[in-house]
C-alpha cells in the first residue's frame, strides 16, 4: 500500500494544520507596533471629542437662559457648580437656591429649568463669575462672563457671554481646529 502524497491530505498536511510559535509571535510584535503607533492620535481624538461634546452642552444651557427669561418673564440664573464633576445650573431663583448637578431639589420656590451633565475627569473647568442673570426687562446679563473648559493639555474652549445675552464660542491661541481664535 502506497502513502497519499503530502499535498493530498498525507501525513505532512495533517501536521502543518495551525499556526506556529514563531507566526503568532509575530502578529503579536505587528500588533504592538500598530497600537504604539496609534494610541497618541486615538486618545488625543477622543479627548477633543470630549471637549467639543461638553461645549455643546454648556453652549446649549446657555443660549437657552435667555429664551427662558423672555418666555417666564422673569430673571434666569446660570451657575457654575465647580467641585470634581463641575457642571452648569439653569433655575429661576436666588443665588444658590438649586445646586448639584444631580438634579436635587430647589429651595424657596425656585424652578430647576436645566443642568448640563458633569464634566468627564479629563476635562477642567472655570468661571470668571459663577452665577449669570438674565434680566427679560432690561435684555441685558449681569455680570458677563467667560465659562472655561480645558484639557490637561491646555487646548481649551471659552464660552463667553457678553452684556446681552449673546453667546460666542473660541479658542483661546487658536489650538483647537474648527473654532475661532479667542
Amino acid at each position: 500500500m502506497t502513502e497519499a502524497p503530502p499535498w493530498r491530505g498525507g501525513r505532512l498536511a495533517r501536521a502543518r494544520r495551525g499556526f506556529g510559535l514563531l507566526e503568532v509571535l509575530v502578529v503579536m510584535v505587528l500588533v504592538m507596533v500598530a497600537s504604539a503607533t496609534l494610541w497618541p492620535p486615538l486618545r488625543d481624538a477622543l479627548e477633543m471629542r470630549r471637549l467639543k461634546a461638553a461645549s455643546s452642552h454648556w453652549s446649549a444651557l446657555i443660549q437657552s437662559a435667555r429664551h427662558w427669561a423672555f418666555t417666564l418673564n422673569r430673571p434666569v440664573r446660570l451657575e457654575f457648580q465647580a467641585g470634581t464633576a463641575p457642571c452648569l445650573v439653569l433655575h429661576t431663583g436666588a443665588r444658590g437656591a438649586c445646586s448639584g448637578c444631580a438634579g436635587s431639589p430647589c429651595s424657596s420656590g425656585a424652578q430647576r429649568l436645566g443642568t448640563t451633565p458633569p464634566l468627564p475627569h479629563a476635562l477642567a473647568a472655570s468661571a470668571s463669575s459663577t452665577s449669570l442673570v438674565w434680566s427679560p426687562t432690561d435684555r441685558t446679563v449681569t455680570p458677563t462672563g467667560t465659562l472655561r473648559l480645558e484639557l490637561p493639555d491646555g487646548r481649551a474652549l471659552h464660552h463667553v457671554v457678553n452684556l446681552v445675552g449673546r453667546l460666542r464660542v473660541c479658542s483661546p491661541g487658536g489650538m483647537v481646529q474648527g473654532v475661532s481664535t479667542c
